[in-house]
């Protein structure tokens, strides 16, 4: 039997259309980024419920976000009674527009100051350095105008994005400050235990763009009990090994029907 969700899809439409023909969708935390490859536009743009349902179902992000959301999440105060409010999703679609990756910039926050910043697209945009200073100095006035003190906690992860003539901000999105959220182009380690001293840091050539690129969701696109075979190799170092075993396999079975 197929689900079907009329209810559903009519308002998912009233809102596509309400935006000009193109949303882009995500849950309360999570958007289904990981899952990009599957679509036709390897984008988060979407113009029908069917395009946003092949997303979320094809994401391990919202899996998480439905199932696993709370699991590293406590109360400070001894009264266990409250639960915590696992069952309560909601779908948000924004508009769709085009913007220019080259200008999106991750900020980790500690204490109520920026300890580093990001580019956020792993790809290599020889312009970036040339304006490094200037992006720099606007992302970190943006925070300290705008973000910094009112947001309830002291540590947390702003996503931002600079125009292309380089004369506004525009606060993205918030992230939780943790190894959940990627750390893009710094560590964990470095953001924990780095004094408070921001740096803009920017994929410096096409070869370390290719390797981050390797990485990014690469898990993401294959199963589960794939990489749990695998021991920790590569995809290629896998797909190597697999090709080995089978050989060994073959040359086995060819072995045995001739002692037959």
């Amino acid at each position: 039997m197929v689900s079907s969700f009329p209810g559903l899809e009519k308002e998912i439409w009233d809102i596509v259309n309400e935006f000009g023909g193109a949303v882009f969708p995500k849950l309360n935390w999570s958007s289904p980024k990981d899952a990009t490859w599957i679509s036709t536009t390897n984008t988060l743009k979407c113009n029908s419920p069917s395009d946003i349902f092949l997303l979320l179902k094809s994401s391990d992000f919202i899996a998480h976000d439905l199932d696993h959301a709370f699991e590293e999440c406590y109360y400070e105060s001894e009264d266990v009674s409250r639960k915590l409010p696992s069952d309560e999703f909601e779908l948000v679609l924004r508009k769709w527009y085009d913007v220019a990756p080259s200008m999106e910039f991750r900020c980790f926050v500690k204490d109520n100051e920026i300890v580093g910043i990001s580019q956020r697209d792993v790809n290599f945009y020889a312009f970036l350095q040339e304006i490094e200073d200037e992006l720099e100095t606007s992302i970190i006035n943006f925070f300290e105008s705008k973000i910094k003190e009112r947001f309830p906690d002291s540590d947390y992860v702003i996503d931002v994005y600079i125009t292309r003539n380089r004369e506004r901000v525009w606060l993205i999105d918030f992230n939780p400050f943790g190894p959940m959220t990627d750390s893009l182009l710094y560590s964990w380690e470095e953001i924990l235990t780095r004094p408070s001293s921001p740096k803009l840091r920017l994929v410096i050539s096409q070869a370390e763009a290719s390797q981050s690129q390797n990485v990014a969701y690469s898990v993401n696109r294959y199963p589960r009990e794939m990489f749990d075979f695998s021991q920790g190799q590569t995809v290629a170092e896998f797909a190597e090994s697999f090709q080995n075993a089978l050989a060994v396999s073959g040359r086995g079975n060819d072995e045995e029907s001739e002692n037959e």
